[in-house]
Order: C-alpha cells, then structure tokens, then sequence
C-alpha cells in the first residue's frame, strides 16, 4: 500500500518585536479563524511538554498562559533572549491528523543577513478525517495564516517537495509550492506566470501564486514543470536570486 505524504502549510515572517500577551492574542486568533475552514478544527488543541492534552483555547488569556508553558529562554553573549514554540495537535499527541506549532517572539538577529524567522507550521495527514486534507481546506487555513500573522511569505505543498527553507542555514527566500503566498513586501508588479499557474490578489496584503489547480502528486511530470515555471517567475521578477 502506498503511503501518501503530508501536507504541509508554512508561514514565515523575520523579526518583529511582540509582547507576549500581544503574540497570545493572535494565537486565539488564529484558533478562532480555523473553524472557518473547517469545523473539524475546533477539535485542534494544545497539549503540555509531558504530553497531556490540554483543553482547547478559549480565550486570549489562556492562549498567555500557553505561551508562558512553552517559553524557549537562551542567550547570547549578556543577552537574554525570549521566544515561543506552541503545539498543537487534532488527533492525539502521537499521530495527529492535524499538527500545528507556532514558533513566535524571535527579534531581528544582531547579524546581517541571517534568517531566524518566527513562523507558523501546519502539517495536515493526507487521510484526515472530514476533508481536511483537502484543497478548499489547506487553502482556507494559508488565508487564515495571512490574516492573523502578516507573514512575508509562505507555502502550501506536499510533505519533501519543494524542500524548505531552514532557518540559519539558508537565506529564507520564497519556495514555489502547489500554493505560494507572496506580501507585498516583495517586488510583485513584475510576476507573470504561465498556464497552468495562476495568480490571485490577497486584499491589501500580498499575492496567491497557485501553480496547478488539481491536488499534487509526487509522481506528476506535469506539476513539477508548473512549480517551476513558478519559480522562474519569481526569480524574473526579483523575488528570489536563485
């Protein structure tokens, strides 16, 4: 029996000062939102580092009290650093249908050039239950993303392809996925793109880049010439260098 692989949902955005009750507020945001694209996702809930189930958000205030559970401290030379990385989980600690960690509170680095983003991750199961792994769905929770979290970019695609970014190691560019969220941020005016691929206006905030309707296989010659040509694209309008 072949496995299919997750779907992966990524939003990224690089060093933005935010209390913690601040970053506590759009993660309740972000929870509330969800059931938009699904009621299913009520069901999304936190858990603790001993991997008990926690009872789901309900207000701003305990999404701080979530916060203050996961709080990541280090330093740097005499600096303290303070940071956040929030799971949660739909399905169970162990194998969730649904995971989502929120990695928030990260401040510009002090060196030039080096990519430490906050960022939110959603990996969706391919068999989840009620649709949730389905396109209307993923779609819905990237926009949600958007809104809450003014992320610089970020992608919708199948679980090793594209490979993504890792912070410290890489520059943070853009990847083209199956959907590719670009801000405004970017040089937009200068992205064109070919058949099959599409792109969409996000309000105020950016642009949707959706190389190919129907939902990716790993196996399609046809969806990894359409990502590429996105990549291109991105590449001719300066989004990416590489």
């Amino acid at each position: 029996m072949t496995v299919r692989p997750a779907y992966r949902i990524q939003a990224y955005w690089q060093g933005r000062r935010a209390r913690r009750d601040e970053i506590a507020a759009q993660l309740w945001q972000f929870v509330g939102a969800l059931p938009w694209a699904s009621p299913r996702l009520r069901a999304l809930v936190p858990h603790s580092k001993e991997g008990e189930l926690l009872p789901p958000l309900e207000s701003a205030a305990q999404a701080e009290s979530l916060l203050a559970h996961w709080t990541v401290r280090w330093r740097t030379g005499g600096v303290e650093h303070t940071s956040y990385q929030v799971p949660l989980v739909l399905g169970g600690v162990d194998a969730p249908a649904v995971r989502c960690e929120l990695v928030a509170g990260l401040e510009a680095p002090a060196v030039e050039g080096l990519w430490v983003p906050n960022r939110l991750s959603l990996t969706v199961q391919a068999d989840a239950p009620d649709g949730l792994a389905g396109r209307d769905v993923l779609l819905a929770m990237l926009h949600a993303a958007v809104r809450v979290f003014d992320p610089d970019w970020g992608v919708v695609a199948i679980e090793g392809s594209p490979v993504l970014p890792r912070p410290l190691y890489s520059r943070g560019e853009p990847v083209a996925g199956w959907m590719t969220y670009l801000s405004r941020r970017f040089p937009l005016a200068g992205l064109a793109v070919s058949e099959p691929s599409a792109v969409y206006s996000v309000g105020e905030q950016g642009y949707l880049v959706i190389s190919y309707a129907e939902a990716p296989r790993a196996d399609s010659a046809a969806q990894r010439a359409a990502t590429a040509g996105v990549h291109h694209a991105m590449r001719a309008a300066g989004i990416v260098t590489a």
